[in-house]
């Protein structure tokens, strides 16, 4: 067939893949982390070429108030304050070997910054903490970067497991590469 109808649609194609093909991608940050974009498909992350699609963004707003612990903190944003377990990670328990590296990096990573919090299908553990993904307002995944740079562990908690693929995969290039908790020297 031909026309202007089928000309234009052809242009379109055209411009569209080309407009595909040249976009950069997003950066990486310091530990080789991409950062995600709420609500966005992580392409980059899943190394079996599955894509997780995170959780739509619950709320943004929140700040940290105080930090429990490497994988647990208190914010406090537009519904109060909320004591939060960052879901799939887990960190060494206070008294245990890199429990206080765990705690200083999630320090580090949301002291001043806003930030969001994600949802996955459960809303509270057994211990009353909401269960959320924890980004900055700027798009830095909290959960990934501890796991990236060896200072949490990558945990499947069913049925919250929307970036479980992706922690995994960041987990085994910081044990390859000995960050943190799989350095030889980590704990004595």
């Amino acid at each position: 067939m031909s026309g202007p109808f089928w000309w234009s649609a052809g242009i379109v194609g055209v411009a569209l893949l080309a407009g595909v093909a040249c976009s950069p991608g997003p950066e990486e940050d310091r530990a080789g982390v991409t950062p995600i974009e709420s609500g966005a498909p992580d392409a980059s992350a899943a190394p079996d070429d599955t894509i997780d699609f995170p959780a739509a963004l619950e709320t943004s707003g929140w700040e940290a108030t105080r930090v429990i612990d490497g994988d647990t903190l208190v914010v406090e944003g537009p519904d109060g304050e909320l004591t939060v377990r960052i879901i799939g990670i887990n960190t060494p328990e206070r008294g245990e070997c890199f429990a206080d590296e765990a705690t200083n990096a999630l320090e580090e990573l949301v002291d001043g910054e806003a930030l969001a919090l994600v949802e996955d299908v459960s809303d509270l553990d057994q211990y009353g903490r909401a269960l959320r993904y924890v980004e900055t307002t700027s798009g830095v995944d909290v959960g990934a970067e501890l796991v990236a740079d060896g200072m949490a562990i990558a945990r499947r908690y069913e049925p919250d497991v929307d970036r479980s693929s992706r922690y995994q995969s960041l987990q085994e290039r910081a044990r390859t590469d000995r960050r943190g908790l799989w350095a030889r020297d980590a704990c004595g």
